[in-house]
């Protein structure tokens, strides 16, 4: 593996972070970044991000802060919004929508969304348990 210069793989790893943007414009425009600095490096593309991304696992394991959460599974968050989803009457329109955007989004929810969905899923539970009960 060709060296990649210190300082142009801190500027891939910047670059490569935006190479998950939800906007087609910036991934597109970090992809040629990319694509520019590892010609101008005189490596291919694959070698140069790889270079990048060693570094930024290093630093983010000897990093203290370091400590992965277990992602919720996907299918038990969407379960959760599913479940929500059957009793719209229990909730506002803000939490409908909030609902509805989490049903469209592709990737997990945050910490914080996580947390209102918990909510909403125990509310929804509670209701769903009390017309059992009668």
């Amino acid at each position: 593996m060709t060296a990649v210069p210190e300082r142009d793989v801190q500027k891939l790893r910047k670059i490569a972070g935006l190479l998950g943007s939800e906007v087609d414009a910036e991934a597109i425009a970090a992809l040629f970044a990319a694509r520019s600095l590892a010609a101008r490096c005189g490596v291919p593309l694959i070698e140069a991000l790889s270079s990048a991304l060693v570094v930024a696992v290093r630093a983010r394991q000897s990093s203290t802060a370091w400590n992965p959460e277990p992602a919720p599974t996907t299918a038990a968050w969407v379960r959760k919004v599913m479940t929500c989803r059957d009793a719209p009457q229990l909730f506002n329109s803000e939490a409908r929508d909030f609902l509805r955007n989490l049903s469209e989004q592709r990737r997990a929810p945050t910490a914080n969304q996580m947390k209102w969905l918990d909510d909403l899923h125990d509310r929804a539970i509670r209701h769903f348990n009390m017309g059992k009960a009668a």
